[in-house]
């Protein structure tokens, strides 16, 4: 119907910098978490998502065309992801094996990357987004998201899911407009450490 069903502010350049100030300065607040706090916080996300999945499905339909019935499946299927992911936050396991000499082992433990950033399209705006945030989080990373406008409603909702759940402050960055105006200031910071990209 072409009938406007919300207004949102185009971020600038100076927004972008503060998100992603804002998602390096939670890097600590994040790794202070143990696997199993993050876990637990991914499983609470994704029983809010569970819980709001027609509200959330019907965005997804107002805003793509999506048949209501696929877009709601679409919210379900993000929540079954995220619970999926909150049983991995538990599996980052390292590597302990024997050396060439004598006596001595090594030991890999890994760590997290930083400040993920992360670009999701207008089609699977809620699913897509959850396949990247859940694994990201679940290893204690920090996220700056630039949705399809598109869809910007939807990511939205799902996006206070996650901070209904109680990540800390910081760890969820959401910026929304004109590719040029974000894009570039995202892909310039050395901050940002891994760019997860589907379009």
């Amino acid at each position: 119907t072409e009938i406007p069903l919300g207004r949102y502010r185009d971020t600038d350049g100076a927004q972008v910098r503060a998100a992603i100030d804002a998602a390096h300065a939670a890097r600590g607040a994040m790794r202070a978490l143990t696997a199993w706090q993050r876990s637990a916080a991914l499983r609470r996300a994704a029983a809010l998502v569970q819980e709001r999945a027609e509200q959330i499905g019907h965005l997804v339909a107002l805003e793509t065309g999506k048949p209501i019935r696929q877009a709601v499946a679409e919210a379900v299927a993000s929540a079954e992801s995220l619970d999926w992911f909150a049983d991995e936050a538990r599996r980052v396991f390292g590597l302990n094996y024997e050396s060439r000499i004598k006596g001595d082992r090594y030991l890999v433990q890994y760590e997290p990357i930083g400040v993920v950033a992360v670009f999701v399209p207008w089609n699977f705006p809620l699913l897509l987004l959850a396949r990247k945030m859940a694994p990201a989080l679940a290893a204690a990373n920090t996220l700056v998201i630039r949705p399809s406008s598109e869809a910007a409603g939807a990511t939205m909702a799902l996006v206070q899911c996650f901070i209904d759940a109680g990540f800390p402050p910081g760890t969820l960055n959401l910026v929304v407009g004109r590719p040029a105006a974000i894009t570039p200031t995202i892909m310039a910071d050395p901050r940002v450490a891994k760019v997860s990209f589907t379009g």
